[in-house]
């Protein structure tokens, strides 16, 4: 099927004429720019658009081969089309955190988040929630989600993190303020300093301890859980991304490292030695951390060892050995 080319007399491919328009359309923009009524049916009859609020498309449909890319992107460009739809409102919440690339240990939320001002809709519509809430002008930006220009109003990367981390779990608040203190996003300080300001909203108090433990040492979301579990647990503070050196050199840099008692932690799931040249490599480095000065014990880990009941494995484990090598 072809479509009116840019000077209005030859005609181009549908797919190409989508090319040239934004990621994300209204069907008033649409027929500003030349396309007929009948042309925007044909678009979305053939999955060329996919309709994400009524009279707003998604213009380019990409597979990605990593499925968590392509649900945090779709979930995203929902939340920038219901944000178009209802002027005042901004994207915000989990929502945020993950158009600013943060992670959650519990994955992208099932439901969109945006804010609308008091007396603006409130409810759930085409995978959205719109909820009201009063929000400082200062804790309100402009957000270019998928770096290609699609700006949506958003909350700042202070006031998503104060909201993750009152409204969602800890995990989730451990992920996300990590990244984005690593990141430069924020200071922890900033968003202890919005939740005191918010201390009469639910949830700002018991998030204060959470946000107590951000580190920007830790580079991955097991790492941040891992650190929360410790917590939980009542285990000694461990020294997150240690370099061990030997007599041949550089032996690699740890996750974890309890110095006082000679204990390593590997958060690294396992998953990443499937090659046998990897796991001959991983084993090679195993064997010089155990003989290195300071270790006397190394422990690894994963995302499984870390849920519920397993988890329990994994402290009375670490709680042994901590024991075990007290000095």
């Amino acid at each position: 099927m072809f479509a009116p080319g840019g000077d209005g007399t030859h005609p181009e491919p549908m797919a190409e004429a989508s090319a040239r328009l934004p990621r994300i359309i209204t069907r008033s923009d649409a027929l500003d720019r030349g396309l007929s009524t009948r042309e925007i049916r044909a678009h979305v009859r053939t999955r060329l658009w996919v309709p994400l609020d009524t009279g707003t498309y998604l213009t380019r449909v990409e597979e990605h081969p990593d499925p968590f890319v392509a649900e945090r992107d779709l979930h995203i460009d929902r939340c920038v089309a219901g944000a178009r739809r209802h002027e005042g409102s901004a994207l915000a919440f989990g929502s945020c955190a993950v158009a600013r690339g943060l992670p959650l240990v519990s994955g992208v939320p099932r439901l969109g988040q945006l804010i609308v001002t008091a007396g603006g809709w409130t409810g759930i519509r085409n995978g959205v929630r719109y909820r009201a809430m009063q929000v400082e002008p200062d804790h309100l930006t402009d957000l270019d989600v998928h770096g290609d220009g699609t700006t949506v109003r958003a909350t700042t990367a202070a006031r998503t993190l104060a909201d993750v981390a009152r409204t969602m779990s800890p995990a989730d608040a451990m992920a996300a303020g990590d990244a984005a203190l690593r990141a430069g996003m924020t200071t922890a300080d900033e968003v202890l300093r919005i939740l005191t300001g918010m201390r009469h909203v639910r949830g700002c108090r018991t998030a204060v301890p959470v946000v107590d433990l951000w580190d920007p040492r830790r580079e991955t979301a097991l790492e941040s859980w891992s650190a929360l579990r410790f917590w939980q647990w009542g285990l000694p503070d461990p020294t997150p991304q240690v370099d061990f050196y030997d007599e041949e050199g550089f032996i690699g840099r740890v996750d974890f490292f309890w110095e006082d008692f000679g204990v390593i932690g590997e958060a690294d799931g396992r998953s990443k030695y499937t090659e046998p040249e990897a796991l001959y490599a991983e084993k090679r480095r195993e064997d010089r951390l155990r003989r290195a000065r300071g270790c006397r014990d190394l422990i690894r880990w994963g995302w499984e060892d870390l849920r519920s009941p397993k988890d329990r494995a994994l402290r009375l484990q670490l709680t042994a050995a901590l024991m075990r090598h007290r000095r």
